[in-house]
C-alpha cells in the first residue's frame, strides 16, 4: 500500500503537459471522406501511430462554391486558436495559400504537405514552417505510356478541372500550354469546370485522333451551378471513353476506373509529412528542415482494366508494378 502511494505521489507531481500527448491538427483543403485526404490520414497514422492527439478541421474546398472558401478558412483559424496544438499540418495548396501567412506569424511548428506550387508563392519559408512537396510525375508517365499503347505515334488527351491545384499544375508542368510534345509523343490538354465540356472531349477522344485519355483533376466540373460528385465523374468517363483512360493519382486507378500509371498517392505524402513531425516532436527545430519532395510517382495498374482493354505491360513496367484488382 505504501509503494503505491508513493507511486500515485510521484506520478501527481508529474507535469499534466509531460504526460499528456502532444496535439496536432489537421487542416485539410479537402473533405476527410475524400480519397485523397483518406490516404493522407493513413501515411500520418502509420508514422504516428498512437504518439500523438489528431484533430482536424476540413475546409472542404473541393465541394464548396469558391465564394464559401474564404469563410472556411476563418473557421480554421478559429479553430486552432480554440485548440492551441503543439504541430499544425497544411494539407493541399489552398490551406496554404489562406492560412500560411498567418502561421507565419506565430510560433506554432507548421508542416505542409501535398503542395503543387513552389510554396514560396504563399509564404516565406520562415523559422516555424516546412513540409512536403507533390511534383507530378508527368514525363515518366507519358514516356512509359508510349510503351504501354502500342499504337503507332499514340496522341493523348490530358483533361484537368480549374481548380487552385489544377491551374498551378497545369502552370508549372506545362507553362499554362495548351499541348506537349515529350519525346516526340504529341498530346493536347483541356481545362474545364463544365462538365458537359469534360464528357464531350472524352465522347470525341478517337474522332480527334486520340489514342487514350489521362486524367488530371476532376473535382471541381459542374453542369449549370450544381457540382458533379467527383465519384460519377469517375465511374462516367471510364465507363463511355472508347480509349483507355489512364491517371496521374492512384485513387483514381482501379475495377470501374482508370486503368493505371506512374501515379501519385496521398499515403506518401502523409508518411513524409508524419517523418517531420516525429523530427520536430524530438526536439529538431523547424528552421534545420528543409522542404522535400518524396517518392515521385508509385506505379500502379489495375488487372482488371488491363484485361479489360487487352494491354499487356512491357516486362520492365510489369516488373516495378504495384497490381490492384
Amino acid at each position: 500500500m505504501i509503494k503505491t502511494f508513493l507511486m500515485f505521489i510521484l506520478v501527481a507531481l508529474i507535469p499534466l503537459n509531460v504526460l499528456a500527448k502532444p496535439k496536432v491538427l489537421l487542416i485539410e483543403s479537402y473533405h476527410s471522406d475524400f480519397f485523397w485526404d483518406i490516404d493522407i490520414v493513413d501515411g500520418l497514422n502509420s508514422v504516428l501511430k498512437d504518439s500523438v492527439v489528431m484533430l482536424n478541421f476540413a475546409m472542404d474546398t473541393k465541394r464548396l462554391p469558391e465564394k464559401d472558401h474564404h469563410k472556411r478558412a476563418v473557421m480554421a483559424w478559429n479553430y486552432y486558436k480554440k485548440t492551441k496544438p503543439d504541430i499544425v499540418i497544411l494539407s493541399d495548396d489552398y490551406a496554404l495559400k489562406s492560412l500560411g501567412p498567418k502561421f507565419i506569424q506565430t510560433k506554432t511548428p507548421v508542416v505542409f504537405l501535398g503542395i503543387n506550387q513552389n510554396p514560396r508563392k504563399y509564404i516565406p519559408l520562415h523559422k516555424n514552417i516546412t513540409g512536403v512537396l507533390e511534383l507530378l510525375p508527368f514525363k515518366r508517365m507519358i514516356m512509359s505510356l508510349k510503351g504501354i499503347i502500342t499504337k503507332k505515334d499514340p496522341k493523348f488527351l490530358v483533361l484537368f478541372d480549374k481548380s487552385l491545384s489544377a491551374q498551378t499544375i497545369l502552370h508549372n508542368t506545362f507553362n499554362s500550354e495548351k499541348s506537349f510534345n515529350i519525346a516526340g509523343i504529341h498530346g493536347d490538354i483541356t481545362s474545364t469546370s463544365s462538365f458537359n465540356e469534360w464528357m464531350e472531349a472524352v465522347q470525341n477522344a478517337p474522332k480527334n485522333g486520340y489514342s487514350a485519355v489521362i486524367m488530371g483533376l476532376f473535382y471541381h466540373l459542374y453542369v449549370g451551378n450544381k457540382h458533379v460528385d467527383s465519384s460519377k465523374v469517375l465511374q462516367w468517363t471510364t465507363k463511355n471513353s472508347m480509349v483507355p483512360v489512364f491517371s496521374f493519382w492512384g485513387v483514381s486507378v482501379g475495377k470501374g476506373k482508370a486503368v493505371g500509371g506512374i501515379v501519385m498517392t496521398g499515403k506518401i505524402q502523409g508518411e513524409a509529412a508524419g517523418m517531420i513531425v516525429k523530427r520536430i516532436l524530438n526536439g529538431e527545430k523547424v528552421e534545420s528542415i528543409n522542404p522535400i519532395a518524396p517518392n515521385q510517382g508509385t506505379i500502379i495498374f489495375s488487372r482488371h482494366e488491363l484485361n479489360r482493354w487487352k494491354i499487356n505491360l512491357p516486362p520492365q513496367i510489369k516488373m516495378r508494378t504495384s497490381f490492384i484488382d
